[in-house]
């Protein structure tokens, strides 16, 4: 009982950071409205300006819950798969993520990558989130070049996925770029954090 217990806060801390880490990128990516001086003088520009933080707000809660559903989702396929002595369910996640048949192999590669990194975690010993990527890593090397082969199967997914959205290309690279550029800075910061 003692492991099952165990393994739910393993699995509470990685969600808790992936829950962390999906709000930091959509903090990144999305522009804040400023509020200008003039803005409190004209009510009306101020009325505005709060519709438009509070868009903001729901946009990144929304960024952020998106973005997080394919790692919640391998999260738990790990989870149980440790739980129960069976192997990462990486099919059902593919068919339940709803995406083109020509990403597939792309999305499947990147999920292979994300559920190993979970079950390495949800090994480790630890009591914090920290704690666990030492265990599973033991080094600052080993997980650097994790999140650096993470950070390129991101990529190589999103560069196959591109031409299959529905949206303006340029404004989609624009997006997808950002995405991308806070990832690696945000993945970079937090091997500083944890190995110094």
């Amino acid at each position: 009982m003692t492991n099952d217990c165990a393994l739910d806060e393993k699995r509470d801390l990685i969600l808790d950071r992936e829950k962390q880490f999906c709000h930091q990128v959509s903090a990144e990516i999305l522009d804040k409205p400023k509020l200008g001086v003039w803005m409190i003088l004209i009510p009306v520009f101020c009325v505005f300006y709060f519709y438009q933080l509070k868009r903001y707000s729901e946009g990144r809660r929304e960024f952020a819950a998106n973005f997080l559903i394919t790692r919640e989702r391998a999260l738990n396929s790990a989870y149980t798969a440790m739980l129960e002595g069976t192997e990462v369910g990486i099919e059902e996640i593919v068919e339940a993520g709803d995406i083109p048949e020509h990403t597939q192999e792309e999305y499947r590669n990147w999920l292979m990558i994300l559920t190993g990194h979970y079950l390495n975690l949800i090994r480790g010993r630890g009591t914090s989130f920290e704690g666990l990527i030492k265990s599973a890593y033991n080094s600052k090397k080993r997980y650097i070049q994790f999140t650096e082969e993470l950070n390129q199967v991101e990529r190589v997914f999103n560069a196959k996925l591109l031409p299959h959205l529905d949206l303006d290309n340029s404004e989609v690279q624009e997006i997808v770029r950002k995405i991308e550029n806070t990832t690696v800075k945000l993945r970079r910061q937090q091997v500083k954090e944890i190995f110094g």
